[in-house]
């Protein structure tokens, strides 16, 4: 009976060591917001062309005026061109980029992804020759922290769940990819199409 007792009471003493060393250990959970986020710019895979209706290129680095340039909001007067290029390829504060793909042909254009962690959707806009396409784009975050690709600061780990330019989704994490191309292509009456090249 003794033996009995003494074998409960570590049973129960193991019990309640375990069901203390329990947590609610969320930092693998998925949230939509976070409180008290903030903006933030995100790394992604996502890289874009800008052609006409021959495929011919329309980015030159040598002319500023052909850069496309990212915006955080709708901007009542366009973005006037780039004073020059940084480490011969990054402008607009290092959020933008131009780089020759010689596997395409192309010059390619690369954005981070605007956000603001308060939010899981977020809107911004890329100027091309005046012209703003709208990028919708939805995020995830994780509670933990981690430094800011542009401003070096400490900000949630976040995740792009969705992208879409004009409406036509460019990204999702349903169809995931290393690298997502996107032919932007100006027609003859200054309008921009998007496509996804597979």
């Amino acid at each position: 009976m003794r033996t009995q007792k003494l074998l409960g009471t570590i049973l129960l003493f193991f019990a309640a060591i375990c069901l203390a060393g329990c947590n609610d250990d969320d930092t693998n959970r998925w949230y939509d917001s976070m409180p008290d986020g903030g903006p933030f710019w995100a790394g992604n895979s996502v890289r874009f062309y800008y052609v006409d209706e021959q495929e011919n290129d329309l980015i030159d680095p040598d002319d500023l005026t052909t850069l496309p340039i990212s915006s955080e909001k709708l901007l009542d007067t366009p973005p006037a061109p780039p004073a020059g290029l940084t480490n011969n390829s990054s402008y607009n504060n290092r959020i933008n980029s131009v780089v020759y793909n010689e596997y395409e042909g192309l010059y390619e254009f690369f954005t981070y992804a605007y956000g603001d962690s308060r939010f899981s959707e977020f809107t911004f806009y890329i100027y091309f020759e005046g012209v703003p396409v709208e990028m919708e784009i939805r995020h995830r975050y994780q509670s933990d922290k981690l430094e800011d690709m542009v401003t070096n600061e400490l900000k949630y780990g976040s995740d792009i769940v969705w992208w879409k330019a004009n409406g036509v989704t460019i990204y999702s994490k349903e169809n995931p990819s290393f690298r997502r191309n996107i032919m932007v292509q100006k027609g003859a009456d200054g309008k921009l199409t998007i496509s996804v090249k597979e």
